[in-house]
């Protein structure tokens, strides 16, 4: 009976999983179409809801086992590219909106098929509600960074092809790089604010770094954190244009990166223990 449960509930996750990841493939490809004229449509909204909300039922009930919360490095991934996906399909809902889907979804739906199917061998048995938030600040201020990441990239092909008179499909629909460029610095305010407030509530919790194997993750957290901070310093004191910032900004959600996903992988994947 117990295992006819497990693989009922395997069924399930694979079900739910699949067509999450086929719907968030297909919203991408509907805005790729040059058809679709980059315009959010209430196909590809009603597509992207859809893939949210299975694959919101699928993360649920892939985290949270019998033996305890797994939230291990691809479940995080999952869940960054749940809360992406999320973003966007608030995005769709703008009348007027820079779409970033075509390059997004897809992400969504490699992660939503990752965190699936891989499980993480070290479940968390107890945690506090700073834990929680903690966990949660982590998870949106990457989502958050993600985004921007995207729009800072995009931006830098709208500035090139109007360096170059080189216009598409694409940059006919993009708005003034004025208008980017702040829309940019305030989706990476949003996210340096989530980081930090992460970074507090960690310091707080922490009682030995060494011990607790945190002491790379945190040294790499940190160091992104004073490359974001050297990048708001240098646009508002120095006046640095977003197209200038974009290594500033590679830089620092690299490191991001690094710190949260490279220091998991390591320690559970390679190392097999838990952070």
């Amino acid at each position: 009976m117990i295992r006819r449960c497990i693989d009922d509930r395997t069924q399930r996750l694979f079900v739910f999983a699949l067509s999450a990841a086929l719907l968030y493939s297909l919203a991408a490809w509907m805005q790729w179409r040059p058809q679709q004229n980059m315009d959010p449509t209430w196909r590809v909204r009603g597509l992207i809801l859809l893939a949210v909300v299975f694959h919101t039922w699928g993360l649920k009930q892939s985290m949270w086992l019998d033996s305890g919360l797994d939230l291990g490095v691809f479940k995080a991934l999952s869940t960054v590219g749940l809360v992406v996906a999320i973003m966007l399909l608030l995005a769709q809902l703008k009348s007027y909106s820079v779409q970033l889907g075509q390059w997004l979804l897809p992400f969504a739906a490699i992660s939503v098929l990752a965190g699936a199917f891989i499980a993480s061998p070290y479940p968390i048995r107890d945690f506090s509600f700073g834990i929680t938030l903690h966990i949660l600040f982590s998870l949106l201020a990457l989502a958050m960074f993600t985004l921007t990441m995207a729009y800072t990239l995009l931006l830098r092909a709208h500035e090139r092809a109007l360096k170059h008179h080189h216009f598409s499909a694409l940059t006919k629909r993009l708005p003034p790089l004025d208008t980017m460029e702040r829309t940019q610095f305030k989706l990476a305010w949003v996210g340096f604010i989530l980081l930090t407030l992460a970074m507090v509530i960690g310091f707080l919790l922490v009682e030995n770094y060494f011990a607790q194997h945190l002491i790379h993750k945190t040294s790499l957290t940190i160091l992104a954190w004073a490359f974001f901070a050297v990048l708001f310093v240098g646009h508002y004191r120095a006046g640095w244009r977003a197209v200038m910032t974009l290594r500033w900004y590679m830089a620092a959600y690299g490191l991001l990166l690094v710190a949260f996903f490279g220091s998991k992988f390591v320690l559970e994947v390679l190392l097999q223990r838990t952070s």
